[in-house]
């Protein structure tokens, strides 16, 4: 990505970890970064179901995105103790 990380699909012992993680409600689909069509609608998919399930992340009230915290972050001064 534009920073430098590495992006990209993860597999264990043969499953796709990153479609695991989505399922079990512990990780975002980011669609800005996700550019395979098959595995992004699994991915999306995945999540909607997590989210209707309301496991992991998705059991929150309001969860937030991390690329939306982080932009908050950027854009409020810290707190001062």
């Amino acid at each position: 990505d534009r920073y430098s990380r590495l992006v990209g699909l993860i597999y264990l012992d043969g499953d796709l970890a990153n479609l695991k993680m989505i399922e079990k409600g512990q990780a975002w689909v980011y669609d800005q970064y996700c550019k395979a069509k098959e595995v992004c609608q699994r991915f999306r998919e995945a999540q909607a179901s997590a989210q209707s399930a309301k496991i992991g992340l998705w059991s929150y009230p309001s969860p937030k995105p991390p690329w939306e915290h982080r932009a908050d972050k950027r854009t409020k001064p810290a707190k001062r103790k």
